[in-house]
């Protein structure tokens, strides 16, 4: 709100965000509703989720790996990210569920208020109040029964949207899968983004359609302003 409620010279600010803050979707859109459109959070968890697209990391081992080569078939390099996020379910899992609690629980915040003529007696009693209301919130989201609820859900999430067409691109950590997808492909991960970039752009190819699309929306709401001599 601090960034996006100020303008600078004319300026107006934008905010695009991945998901990796794991927050509940309903609690995203309020963000989004609450910002009238300048804060948008992708539809993939991360932004190396879409660096995720089969055909454009083929093609981008086109000028990298020799004719035959596994790297240039799509199908085979969909099969090894499949096998790799299998591979994952726990680490996603375990990212999503201590990253959520704490998006969620954030900073403790006991500090009394209208204080200024309290005495010793009164001042506790105010930080008492503070204190068991504080505690109500964050227990209400470590509630052990709670958390394991949430974590079978999103296992099952996972698991099932590997036979799900591409819903896996849009779950699961797309860094640690890029990450160790390059790994498996003996090639650094900055240099396979660089190359994954080129080829979507010298291809008809569109894997960041989605970034593409919120770019586009955000350009209708600015006002292009001309000076007067």
């Amino acid at each position: 709100e601090d960034v996006l409620n100020r303008t600078v010279w004319g300026i107006e600010f934008f905010m695009l965000a991945d998901r990796d803050n794991s927050l509940p979707q309903d609690y995203l859109t309020s963000l989004e509703a609450r910002s009238k459109g300048r804060l948008r959070f992708l539809p993939r968890l991360h932004i190396e989720n879409y660096f995720l697209d089969e055909d454009t990391i083929a093609k981008a081992f086109m000028d990298l790996a020799p004719e035959g080569n596994w790297k240039r078939d799509p199908l085979a390099i969909r099969n090894k990210c499949i096998e790799i996020a299998r591979d994952a379910v726990p680490v996603a899992v375990n990212q999503w569920i201590s990253t959520q609690l704490r998006s969620l629980v954030g900073e403790i915040d006991v500090a009394a208020k209208a204080i200024s003529d309290a005495d010793i007696q009164a001042f506790l009693l105010k930080l008492n109040t503070t204190t068991t209301k504080e505690s109500d919130r964050i227990r209400s989201h470590l509630d052990p029964a709670v958390i394991s609820k949430q974590v079978e859900e999103r296992w099952n999430e996972l698991t099932s949207s590997l036979t799900n067409g591409n819903e896996w691109k849009k779950t699961f950590p797309g860094k640690l899968i890029f990450g160790r997808l390059a790994s498996a492909c003996g090639i650094k991960a900055g240099f396979l983004r660089s190359a994954y970039i080129a080829a979507a752009r010298r291809s008809n190819l569109a894997p960041f359609e989605d970034i593409i699309n919120i770019f586009d929306e955000w350009s209708k709401h600015i006002t292009f302003r001309r000076s007067g001599w």
